[in-house]
C-alpha cells in the first residue's frame, strides 16, 4: 500500500506511514466483525481515511516548494517544515484511538 495507494510526494516521507495508519485503522475496524458488519465497517474505514490522507497528500507538497525557495535560510526552511509536521500531526496522529472511537460510535 503506502506510496502505491496514496502517491504522496516524497518531501515528508509519508507513503509508508500512511500505509501503517491504513493497516491499524482497518485492523481495529474489522476486529471481531461479523460478515454482515463488513460493508458498514469498510465504509467507516473509507470515511476515516479519506480526509486524513488528503491532508497529508496536500501537505506533502509544501516542503517541496520550501526546498526550492532560495530566499529562505536553512533554519527558516526547517522551522516551516516543523510547522507543517505539527499541523498535520505527523508525530501525534493516533490512528488506533480514532478507529476505536469510530467503532464505539457504530
Amino acid at each position: 500500500m503506502g506510496d502505491a495507494a496514496h502517491a504522496v510526494t516524497p518531501h515528508l516521507g509519508q507513503g509508508a506511514n500512511q500505509a501503517v495508519e491504513d493497516a491499524i485503522t482497518l485492523a481495529v475496524l474489522l476486529q471481531d466483525a461479523q460478515a454482515a458488519d463488513i460493508p458498514m465497517r469498510l465504509r467507516r474505514y473509507e470515511d476515516l481515511r479519506i480526509e486524513r490522507t488528503r491532508q497529508v497528500h496536500d501537505g506533502s507538497r509544501e516542503p517541496g516548494a520550501l526546498y526550492r525557495w532560495t530566499e529562505l535560510l536553512p533554519g527558516q526552511q526547517a522551522e516551516r517544515i516543523v510547522a507543517i509536521n505539527d499541523r498535520l500531526q505527523l508525530d501525534t496522529h493516533d490512528a488506533e484511538r480514532i478507529a476505536n472511537d469510530a467503532l464505539s460510535a457504530l
